[in-house]
């Protein structure tokens, strides 16, 4: 299971254990089901639909789903090990700050086409869940990327949280404690989304012994971008800056979590 990180090289991890030889991928990437209370809900049955039957002929075939919004859910760690306590899960962690970043663009994108898009999904994701818990973010959100920074930041010093969050994405050491709560550190690979760029085939061929997965060999036209969205790549230097400061105490937590620093260190 790919738990995250959002906006982090999930898609890419997604499409090349699909294309492995014993690997029977889901029928969608993001599933959500231990994210979404409606979802789960559903039960098992629900759940299961999204996979292949078991194969006779090839018994050794796994499946696998990536949901990287479980990183940030209180909720999906027990209920992922309630399921399977023997889970293997996958995460890949970016430097918080780009990822902000990206995040910012693909969120102005989906505003621009339904402004309440964020409401909408919450309510199809946990109907207990009112708008009175987000603090809608103004109509001028996605016209400058370090002013909604601002604003987000104001909120979480009021103990509040935005409509849209972004910032809690990137803080990944409090995240994975949440699953490390739940599951021993052996079942859990943590990767730099850098390296994973940097170092493609050695990083699936760590993923395969990880899951237990049969090592291969893929040509390198099956090891191109995957979902490199069309956005500003350069963080304004403002924003930058204010998110370097943010993120200062939680980066060092996370290294200490992991023994070792990631390449934003």
């Amino acid at each position: 299971m790919v738990i995250g990180a959002q906006k982090s090289g999930t898609t890419a991890l997604f499409e090349y254990l699909s294309a492995h030889p014993d690997v029977a991928p889901p029928t969608t990437k993001e599933i959500n089901y231990f994210l979404c209370g409606t979802l789960h809900a559903r039960g098992l049955e629900y759940y299961h639909s999204h996979f292949p039957a078991p194969d006779p002929g090839h018994p050794s075939r796994v499946t696998f789903e990536a949901s990287p919004n479980y990183l940030t859910s209180a909720e999906a760690p027990g209920r992922i090990r309630d399921y399977d306590p023997r889970m293997k899960l996958l995460c890949l962690l970016r430097d918080p700050v780009p990822r902000a970043f990206s995040a910012w663009q693909m969120y102005r994108r989906w505003t621009k086409r339904n402004p309440d898009w964020f409401f909408e999904w919450i309510y199809e994701c946990d109907r207990e869940i009112g708008r009175d818990r987000y603090v809608r973010r103004g109509p001028c959100f996605g016209e400058d990327f370090e002013a909604d920074m601002r604003f987000e930041l104001e909120v979480l010093a009021q103990g509040r949280r935005t409509e849209m969050p972004i910032l809690r994405h990137g803080d990944y050491r409090e995240q994975l404690e949440g699953f490390l709560a739940c599951f021993p550190r052996e079942q859990l690979w943590i990767e730099d989304q850098g390296r994973f760029v940097r170092e493609t085939r050695a990083v699936l061929g760590e993923v395969e012994e990880f899951v237990g997965l049969a090592p291969t060999d893929p040509a390198d036209s099956d090891l191109e971008p995957v979902f490199v969205g069309s956005y500003r790549r350069e963080v304004p230097e403002g924003a930058a800056e204010l998110l370097r400061d943010h993120y200062a105490a939680a980066n060092r937590e996370l290294f200490a979590l992991l023994g070792r620093e990631l390449s934003w260190a």
